[in-house]
This record gives C-alpha cells, structure tokens and sequence, in this order.
C-alpha cells in the first residue's frame, strides 16, 4: 500500500464529511484512511463509523480525548502505507491530490514531497501560499544548499512552512519523529516533525501544485489553540528539536535562535488576547522573557536590520510590553 492517510478529528462534525469524501473521491485509490477520533462529544465520532461501514480502506481509531499530537501518534501506529499523508479533519483535498504524490514518487523516489496550499475561509480561496524554493527535485546535496538556509527561519524571516499537511513523508522517516514528539505541546507540533525529517532526508520534490484547502476554522482541534499559550511550550518545543535535527551537517543554532525569538512574539501577544488585566499580564511577560533560555534568544538572534523581527527583538529584549499591547489594540481595530 503506497498511502496512509491520517485524519485527526475533535468536534467537527460540521466539515468532516467533506473531507472524508474527498479523500475517498481521489483518483488513485491504493490507500488506507485512518480517522482518529480524539474523544469528541459530538457526532464526529459516530460519522467516523458509519462511513466505516461504507469503504473497507477506512479505520477507525476512538480514543480519550488527548490532544493533536497523540492523535496523530495513534493513527501512526496502525499505519502501514509506505508514506504517511497527513489531513486536518476540516480541511480537503483535490481529487488529484494523492496521484500528483504518486507521479512524483514514481519519478523520483523522494522521500518527502511538498505542494502548494490553498487558505480558505466560507469555501473561498484567500490566499495561496507557494514554497520559498523553485518547484523541482532536490537530493541531499541540493536540499544542505537550497533549503537548509532558511529551512526554519533565515536572516530575512523566510522560512519552510513546517505544517505536515500538504505534504507527504516516507513511512520510516517520519514515524521516529512523530514518536518523540512530547504530548504536552499544544502548538507548533508539526515543527517537531517537519524539520527534523527535512534535515535528515536523502531526497525531497517541491510542486507548485495546490492540492490541499486549509480551512480558517477556529473551532477545530489543529486550529483553535487555546488564548493565552503555556508558557512551557517553546521549552518543550526547543528540546525537542535541540535532541532531534541533524546538526552534524549544518548548524541550525542561529535559525533556532530567529525561530524563538519570533515565537516569544506570538506567545506574548496571545496573552495580551486575554481578559486578564494589564498590570498583572505585562509582569508575567517580563518575568519570563527574563528566564535565562529566553534572554538567550533575544540576545543571539540576528536579524536584517530594521525588519519587522529586528524591531520585534529590540521591543522584547528591553521589555516595552506598552507597544505590544497597542500592537494588539490596532490589530482588533483594523480586523473590525
């Protein structure tokens, strides 16, 4: 079996069957659907089920309700296709989506292949978000000289999106990875898997092809983070990938150095979301973007001067917590 495609689902019930069907519409159809239904208390798990009982390449996983990551982690296990693809259970994809993968594969054996997303928000494409590289075949080689610069975060903010959707990765590579990852991470997940694959991959294809809708749901499991992230998270996320990217070929310190330093910015601006008052919300950022690891961020990232993450480091690093605040107040104004 070349595929197994793995679905995590939390009370979605509302969009889930469009993207069941538009895996089971897809034009190459050697494949497995594994629909994890992480406890929902709707009828999600019960559509999981009854569409079971349509198609014999669906399995359905029901467990405790434990987060993205542990979904993700059970439906892995039972796989058994020779490359995971991995689908947000709101999300769809084109009914050539998994045969684009197939031709690519038979062409070039890549161990990772990449396409283009498609942001959509009431069924309405948005936005398309291409890869920062040209569309292609990339061996080892080409992937330390072309990639590796700014596979998590360059000079210039550029980055490989690190989301496991819209790709699909050889079954043995990105298994290990998605093992390790530690469960209590609740955002940024896919990092843990994406870059350590990529930084270990023998071969990678991009195409500019955009097979796979993105839907802007904030109800759902892999799109609604709870306001106000935990505070250990970047901890859990930075030791995850300190112990699991191949830094013996390529030193990746100064793109992780860029990578947390952007994301002290969005953990302390979902704070700033919250209800809490001012006062006592501007204490808890100092607090911590004084821990040790933190200051350390701050202090070694480089960035192009006077780029939006050059002015966004100087305003963390010296605590002017005031402008982030208004950044969030102007931000609420322009949404509305």
């Amino acid at each position: 079996m070349l595929f197994s495609v793995i679905v995590p689902i939390y009370n979605i019930e509302k969009f889930l069957p469009k993207c069941i069907e538009s895996i089971l519409n897809q034009t190459y159809t050697n494949f497995e659907l594994i629909l994890v239904d992480d406890g929902s208390t709707d009828n999600s798990g019960k559509i999981c089920d009854e569409y079971a009982l349509k198609d014999k390449r669906i399995k359905v996983i029901h467990k405790k309700n434990g987060g993205l990551v542990s979904a993700r982690q059970e439906g892995s296990k039972i796989s058994v296709g020779k490359y995971i693809v991995a689908v947000d259970g709101d999300d769809w994809i084109d009914v050539q989506y998994l045969e684009n993968f197939k031709e690519t594969i038979n062409k070039t054996n890549a161990e990772i292949i990449c396409c283009g997303i498609k942001y959509v928000i009431n069924e309405k494409q948005i936005k398309y978000y291409p890869y920062n590289f040209k569309e292609g075949y990339y061996d080892k080689e080409s992937i330390k000289k072309n990639i590796f610069p700014y596979l998590i975060r360059n000079i210039n903010g550029f980055y490989l999106s690190p989301t496991v959707w819209g790709k699909a990765f050889k079954r043995e590579l990105y298994l290990p990875f998605q093992e390790k990852i530690d469960e209590r991470i609740t955002i940024s997940e896919d990092a843990c898997v994406t870059y350590p694959c990529i930084s270990i991959a023998k071969s990678l294809y991009a195409s500019s092809k955009k097979y796979y809708s993105y839907r802007l749901n904030q109800e759902s499991m892999t799109k609604n983070k709870s306001v106000g992230y935990n505070w250990n998270n970047l901890n859990y996320i930075y030791h995850c990938l300190l112990n699991n990217l191949n830094q013996k070929e390529y030193d990746f310190t100064p793109q992780i150095n860029r990578y947390f330093c952007h994301a002290l910015f969005n953990v302390s601006i979902s704070h700033l979301k919250t209800n809490k008052l001012y006062k006592n919300i501007k204490k808890e950022l100092i607090n911590y973007l004084s821990l040790p690891q933190n200051i350390n961020f701050l202090n070694s990232a480089i960035f192009k001067v006077f780029s939006k993450d050059f002015f966004v480091q100087k305003i963390m690093k010296y605590h002017q917590i005031w402008i982030l605040k208004l950044y969030v107040i102007l931000f609420r104004i322009i949404k509305k």
